[in-house]
């Protein structure tokens, strides 16, 4: 993962995540769902092609691709 996600990035981007909600199923690895949603962004490979790549399937990670961009994520980690 460190290829796409170095760890000196995954330690900015991580305090502005959003918390997952406590209820319902396990949560998922949230530095695996942004890998996946970094993979995809940066490589233009389609969501189905990268399902399973980091452990996250496809759908999870274009769950949370939009619930943070609905919630205006995206400006937030540019500017940081």
């Amino acid at each position: 993962m460190s290829d796409v996600l170095p760890d000196g990035l995954w330690e900015i981007v991580q305090p502005l995540l959003p918390s997952p909600p406590k209820t319902g199923r396990p949560r998922a690895d949230q530095r695996a769902v942004l890998t996946t949603v970094l993979f995809v962004q940066a490589s233009g490979c389609s969501w189905e092609k990268a399902d399973g790549l980091f452990g996250i399937t496809r759908a999870t990670a274009h769950r949370w691709f939009q619930t943070w961009t609905a919630t205006g994520l995206w400006p937030t980690i540019h500017r940081a």
